[in-house]
């Protein structure tokens, strides 16, 4: 879904482009010029927000934001103004924002992102937010998004890494904190498989791999079940001496971001020859190749080779999980072009220079 003005600017080449790539974890704001090179980088809290709530979330947006436009230079302010300013559109005031000459603008909450005449400092803005999945989704949140930048695009994260192929043709796969793969073909027909949260679903994902863990591990714990590394491997991740203190941590210390990254605990466990940690690895890519497999028989790809954009932690930075997966997904699917997309945020941001079509020479 997409907000904005008459879908020209006369100032294109010195404008801004933001991605914003929105997770469970984390939210991560790169800006990018006309020519695609990178101005500004930020990272706050996560934004998916039937995780963290809808406030918390916008938030955390802007708060990344207002970073990253300060690390580019279009807004010269510290820290403290820019967390300030979050509250204050939240609570519904106004705020002051003070620019390098001197001059300063009070504006309402939300119109944060002006320059002191009133221009957006954002030319347009491609944002990808894990949990938006329905319509009603995209109306609750657009119309405070839609102050970001003169031109806002507002869809899935699984949206940015499709964008990473040719005409935003293929399926997406991401497996990170969450789950969930999406499929474009040429006809834009769109379909999805996975993406049900972490209660019933996010199967391959980091949460899934540390959920399952941490119940075979008690298994092992139990006598109800083989013995694994798996066990130890938490205690130490979790500096404890005894399993039984595995249920105050996960009740009352530890969020879901945190049981994500006992994934890496299961792929060291794994790598050491560890036959249930094994057992976990194949569960979890035999999970993303099925819904891969559902998307794909679904969409209409030439010649049946599907192009596949990959996103996410797990395949994009720990190979032996994507080799894994890989030898999985060639079982059942024909693979044609692959994308790593391990900065769905700058791929955005580079993808967002095309809602904004350049004006013809005078």
């Amino acid at each position: 879904m997409r907000m904005g003005g008459d879908g020209t600017m006369g100032q294109r080449d010195s404008a801004l482009f933001a991605g914003i790539d929105g997770g469970g974890t984390k939210t991560t704001v790169v800006l990018v010029d006309a020519e695609g090179s990178e101005r500004g980088r930020a990272t706050s809290g996560g934004s998916n927000y039937a995780a963290v709530g809808q406030e918390t979330a916008l938030a955390n947006i802007r708060t990344a934001v207002r970073e990253a436009l300060a690390a580019s230079g279009a807004v010269p302010v510290d820290a403290s103004d820019l967390h300030d300013g979050a509250r204050d559109d939240l609570e519904g005031g106004a705020a002051r924002r003070c620019f390098a000459d001197g001059q300063t603008l009070e504006y309402p909450a939300g119109q944060f992102l002006s320059a002191p005449d009133g221009q957006s400092l954002i030319a347009a803005a491609w944002i990808g937010l894990a949990g938006i999945d329905r319509p009603t989704d995209r109306e609750r949140l657009l119309p405070a998004l839609s102050t970001l930048a003169t031109t806002v695009e507002v869809g899935n994260d699984a949206e940015l890494i499709l964008s990473a192929l040719p005409d935003a043709r293929g399926v997406a796969v991401i497996a990170g904190t969450g789950s969930i793969v999406l499929g474009r073909d040429a006809r834009d027909e769109i379909t999805r498989a996975g993406g049900w949260g972490h209660v019933f679903g996010d199967e391959g994902s980091g949460y899934e791999l540390g959920r399952r863990a941490l119940q075979m591990a008690a298994r092992a714990s139990d006598g109800r079940g083989p013995e694994t590394a798996l066990l130890p491997g938490i205690l130490a991740a979790w500096s404890l001496t005894d399993p039984s203190e595995m249920i105050e941590q996960v009740y009352f210390h530890v969020e879901k971001a945190g049981i994500a990254r006992l994934a890496g605990v299961v792929l060291a466990s794994a790598a050491a020859g560890d036959a249930v940690a094994n057992a976990l690895l194949d569960e979890s890519v035999d999970e993303l190749a099925l819904a891969v497999e559902a998307v794909a028989r679904r969409l209409d790809f030439p010649g049946g080779a599907v192009p596949l954009a990959l996103g996410g932690g797990l395949l994009c930075r720990e190979p032996a999980f994507l080799d894994r997966f890989d030898r999985r997904l060639a079982r059942g699917v024909t693979v044609g072009r692959r994308e790593l997309v391990p900065d769905a945020a700058l791929t955005a941001a580079r993808a967002a220079r095309s809602l904004v079509p350049a004006t013809a020479p005078a």
